[in-house]
């Protein structure tokens, strides 16, 4: 049943990714919805409407950091990779999520693998609790590059 899950979630998230632009708040309990746009907001570096998607309380701390790391920043794409959620009802979530990126002057196009940690808040929808570089989805032994 859990492989069925992230089979699910997995294509109708990827579907989404590649189609128009997304809400900028965060206004369901859906997580195929918040994982489509936050990450199509973060593809088009969009990142005060992004930020409505990761708690209050942390918001400051993470739009300056988007602001100081997005100098000459540009995000070529972004693939969710894997969802981890032990069931459709269960409040918490892990997703991996594939990011091609280059910095100008540099038009070397890199490729780095970040885990996200979502959980559900019942008054405002799914939140990303938590960010980082991982090395590479489960499954893959093969190392990712550092997104700055």
């Amino acid at each position: 049943m859990g492989r069925w899950l992230v089979a699910v979630v997995l294509v109708g998230t990827l579907g989404g990714l590649a189609c128009g632009t997304a809400p900028s708040v965060n206004d369901t309990g859906d997580l195929v919805q918040a994982l489509q746009s936050y990450n199509r907001l973060i593809r088009w570096q969009r990142w005060n409407d992004a930020a409505s998607f990761v708690p209050p309380e942390q918001r400051t701390a993470w739009l300056d950091k988007r602001m100081r790391g997005g100098a000459g920043l540009s995000i070529a794409d972004v693939a969710l990779a894997g969802v981890q959620q032990a069931s459709a009802q269960a409040e918490e979530a892990t997703v991996y999520v594939r990011i091609a990126w280059y910095r100008v002057p540099d038009t070397t196009l890199r490729e780095s693998v970040w885990k996200q940690s979502w959980k559900l808040d019942r008054g405002e929808g799914w939140r990303l609790v938590a960010e980082e570089e991982a090395t590479a989805p489960p499954g893959e032994a093969e190392p990712a590059p550092a997104w700055p």
